[in-house]
């Protein structure tokens, strides 16, 4: 994903993701690319964003796995796709770091 995301790039992410796969984290990197990542069975999300610590400008809280947070019928939910959006961009230009709740 781009540094200006669109509504359907994060629709195109979301949907992609496998909410029975595992847990995700939506993050955004020091440069602006947004990324959705599955949590590695193996790692903790705490562990995960020590990891990645020294790319991630800032990322949302973990989304469970079975959370119903990512797949494709939230991607299909517009609402939903337009206020992540929102909030992506917001954060991004407020200059937030860290773990977002």
């Amino acid at each position: 994903m781009t540094r200006k995301p669109t509504v359907t790039q994060l629709r195109t992410m979301l949907a992609k993701a496998d909410d029975f796969a595992g847990h995700h984290i939506l993050w955004v990197d020091k440069k602006g690319e947004v990324h959705l990542s599955l949590v590695p069975d193996q790692a903790t999300p705490r562990g995960w964003s020590e990891h990645y610590g020294d790319r991630i400008q800032f990322r949302y809280e973990t989304y469970e796995r079975k959370s119903d947070y990512v797949g494709k019928a939230v991607a299909a939910d517009a609402a939903y796709v337009q206020h992540l959006l929102e909030n992506l961009v917001g954060d991004w230009v407020g200059g937030r770091t860290g773990c977002l709740g």
